[in-house]
């Protein structure tokens, strides 16, 4: 598993142009927040429509919207194009980069922008339709152990007020705490057949549903080593990032100067960050190709009949 991180920080520095380009996503989308947020807003905010609701009451503002149809009706329109927008932003850069990592994991070859493009325009589809089957299991999932976890905690509560505090006591941490344990393991669980499908997505060219199906039916296959190595990478991602947070606290805690101290050394770490989360998912690309079953085995199809061709004169010439 460390040999295949390590291919995978190898990969990803060899593709360190795509740290702008996940930047350059994050950018677009905030533009587009502003550009599609702050001009209705201020037309509310010029109508009145927060004059009382400095005293706290959100229902002022509700009962504003509903007097001005039209307001509502621009808010939840401005939301509808960011989020497409955003969207197609975000999975077309995450296509890009997981193309150029796969192929660059294959042929050792630095970042190319014609195939960050190339991977973009393919998949960003194939990429929005896998997402747009996990989000509903997701939210399924989340909602499920949610619900289980409100009912033991109301169970827990009513018992209190009976009077038996040793029973609410075991019934709330019993029933609270699993539901966080259950939480826990379908997100993990979850989050493996998403990044191991996206992988396969492009890697393999299965289109969304196949990705899907392909996903799932890899981690099971592949249940221990597969969830394994993807838990090693949360872990690492998140120990990398708590101690990032650990080295700015002591600048937050300075007054004024520590303000500025910080932005620079924030967006290092955000860099880092990001870099991070590039070297996950080439090591993701190199841990499927070394499990991944025939035919495919990893290999991208473009590429498959070059590699054949580059094989036959050096068999021919060992004969």
């Amino acid at each position: 598993m460390i040999e295949t991180i390590q291919e995978g920080f190898r990969t990803a520095w060899r593709n360190l142009l795509l740290v702008p380009a996940q930047i350059a996503a994050w950018v677009i989308v905030c533009v587009l927040f502003v550009v599609l947020f702050v001009p209705p807003v201020w037309v509310m905010a010029a109508s009145g429509a927060f004059a009382e609701f400095g005293n706290g009451d959100p229902s002022l503002l509700l009962g504003w919207l509903s007097g001005h149809q039209w307001a509502a009706g621009t808010l939840i329109a401005a939301l509808l194009v960011w989020t497409v927008a955003a969207s197609i932003a975000f999975f077309f850069v995450q296509a890009g980069t997981i193309h150029c990592l796969a192929r660059s994991a294959q042929d050792l070859v630095s970042f190319e922008m014609s195939v960050f493009w190339e991977g973009g325009k393919k998949f960003w589809w194939p990429l929005t339709v896998l997402a747009s089957l996990w989000f509903p299991v997701v939210l399924g999932i989340v909602l499920l152990v949610g619900g289980l976890g409100f009912a033991a905690f109301w169970w827990a509560a009513g018992m209190a007020q009976k009077g038996n505090v040793g029973g609410a006591i075991v019934v709330g941490v019993m029933g609270v705490g699993s539901s966080v344990l259950l939480f826990l393991a379908a997100a993990l669980l979850a989050g493996a057949y998403w990044v191991y499908g996206q992988v396969i997505l492009v890697v393999e060219r299965t289109g969304g549903f196949g990705a899907f199906r392909d996903g799932i039916k890899f981690v099971n296959g592949n249940f221990l080593r597969s969830i394994g190595f993807y838990l090693l990478l949360i872990v690492g991602l998140v120990a990398a990032s708590m101690a990032m947070s650990i080295v700015t606290f002591p600048f937050s805690i300075i007054p004024v100067i520590g303000f500025f101290i910080q932005i620079p050394i924030q967006f290092v770490f955000m860099i880092a960050q990001i870099f991070l989360s590039i070297a996950m998912i080439a090591s993701l690309v190199h841990y499927y190709r070394r499990l991944a079953p025939a035919p495919g085995s990893g290999v991208l199809p473009g590429l498959a009949g070059q590699a054949g061709q580059a094989e036959q004169p050096a068999e021919g010439g060992g004969a």
